[in-house]
């Protein structure tokens, strides 16, 4: 299942930049909410209800990427504290497909152990952006340590999101 998984997410990566346009508008940061499951793919009782708190940063440079902090937590005790950067790509008028990665520390709980503290992250969004500037979306993220440790079992985050616009000029 997760190699599917991994394919799909593949060819997102690839698919997605080459068939939009990078999405400029938006000179302000966000705060993102999220609220989800941490492991569905690795069955129970590891599967878990997962919530998150994000900012999110006004894009820079000429790659248009936003720096992005984040944390995590679940009820199985799981935590993650994260840095990444992110990329917007806009479809029609109010559809944002962003793409993400990062690296941050990763505190284990007793039934979720990724072998090692130091965690990767890549990360798939799609939101509704509304006339408020608030976006409403879903996303797939992946966790590994991309063997670091002795063992790499890695593990997904599927969450609703809610993007609230701050510093808006």
């Amino acid at each position: 299942m997760k190699s599917k998984f991994t394919k799909f997410l593949w060819f997102v990566f690839i698919f997605v930049p080459l068939s939009a346009d990078a999405v400029n508008d938006s000179d302000y940061a966000m705060i993102n909410f999220t609220g989800g499951v941490i492991s569905p793919l690795d069955g129970v009782p590891v599967n878990a209800a997962t919530f998150g708190l994000e900012y999110r940063s006004n894009k820079k440079g000429r790659w248009h990427l936003a720096p992005s902090y984040g944390y995590t937590w679940s009820d199985n005790g799981s935590q993650y504290a994260y840095a990444d950067l992110k990329r917007d790509w806009g479809f029609k008028e109010n559809l944002v497909f962003t793409m993400g990665f990062g690296v941050g520390l990763f505190d284990n709980s007793e039934v979720l152990d990724l072998g090692h503290v130091v965690e990767f992250r890549t990360s798939f969004e799609l939101t509704y952006k509304l006339k408020n500037d608030y976006r409403l979306g879903l996303a797939a993220i992946h966790i590994s340590n991309s063997k670091l440790g002795d063992e790499n079992p890695g593990t997904e985050r599927f969450v609703a999101s809610v993007l609230i616009p701050i510093g808006k000029k």
